[in-house]
């Protein structure tokens, strides 16, 4: 049985990833927070599209910095990795246009059947606050199913793994759930924030913006990490650690040599420690043999004379 994703898991391994990671962290905190000012400078009629590619230019380096420790850049990877990008946000947006489909056809079906009465409960009910949570929350579930599944593909293409949309779906079977709430917990955690930092300077509250956000992309990474098995690359040694190695190794070799005896050194030291080699004892039973003879013959002879006098 597939293992499922644990949220507690996620959120401890992330932030012991950041404690050990400070400057890497730190990186896409300043990183985001530049390309968060480009809209600003650049006017807001270019708003969304600035952003859109400029939030897949973070996820390109920062997926770099965490799976390979280097800003990756690669020309074909790059495209390939965008394609992989606009494939997720294509089967997101083509998710939501089948709902409202979907919706719509309900509600004509519904006034149809119903007539004036269907018509009165369609319209209580799409002027009412619950249609709208209800919305959102349908939004939320679509991003989570036809986005952050598909995106791991994006993450496949330039880590090196297998980049199929339907292996995604196959090693998140079962724990879409677990993804939903990491997902959920971390975007209210991130409104909670930004409507508390409403009230300080907004440069202080784009670095903390940009901060948060650069958690959640590792959240991200942290998820992709348990669905596939990505072996977290270790912090490279530096001279002086490879120095260290290979005295350690040095100093072993030289005890390892010093405990192997050779079978000569052994019997020699069997000889000082007065122990009896093969030879010597072999010599000991020959010579306990001819003694033994000896005795019984002498006790053969001495009961020939006895007899003899008896007679």
């Amino acid at each position: 049985m597939q293992e499922k994703l644990s949220v507690r898991k996620v959120y401890r391994n992330a932030y012991r990833y950041v404690l050990s990671h400070l400057f890497a962290f730190a990186f896409l905190t300043i990183f985001y927070f530049t390309g968060s000012l480009l809209p600003m400078l650049l006017g807001a009629s270019s708003f969304k599209l600035i952003s859109l590619i400029y939030m897949y230019v973070f996820f390109y380096f920062a997926t770099g910095c965490y799976f390979r420790q280097q800003l990756l850049w690669d020309k074909q990877l790059f495209i390939s990795a965008s394609i992989r990008f606009l494939t997720a946000i294509f089967i997101f947006l083509f998710s939501i246009f089948v709902a409202s489909l979907a919706i719509n056809f309900c509600i004509a079906f519904v006034k149809d059947i119903f007539g004036e009465v269907g018509f009165a409960i369609t319209k209580a009910l799409l002027n009412g606050p619950w249609w709208l949570l209800g919305k959102y929350i349908c939004i939320f579930l679509l991003f989570v199913t036809f986005f952050i599944v598909p995106s791991f593909t994006f993450v496949s293409e330039i880590t090196g793994k297998s980049h199929s949309l339907l292996l995604a779906y196959s090693k998140t079977q079962g724990s879409l759930v677990n993804i939903a709430v990491t997902a959920f917990t971390a975007l209210a955690a991130l409104i909670l924030i930004m409507f508390l930092l409403t009230f300080v300077n907004i440069y202080v509250a784009a670095v903390a913006r940009a901060a948060l956000l650069a958690f959640v992309s590792i959240l991200y990474f942290k998820m992709y990490d348990f669905f596939y098995n990505f072996p977290h690359n270790k912090k490279e040694k530096t001279s002086t650690d490879l120095k260290r190695d290979e005295h350690g190794k040095f100093i072993s070799a030289k005890i390892a040599e010093e405990n192997k005896t050779t079978p000569k050194d052994g019997a020699e030291n069997g000889e000082e420690n007065g122990e009896i080699s093969s030879d010597e004892l072999k010599d000991s039973h020959e010579e306990t043999g001819n003694a033994d003879v000896v005795k019984e013959k002498k006790h053969k002879k001495a009961a020939k004379k006895s007899a003899t006098k008896i007679q």
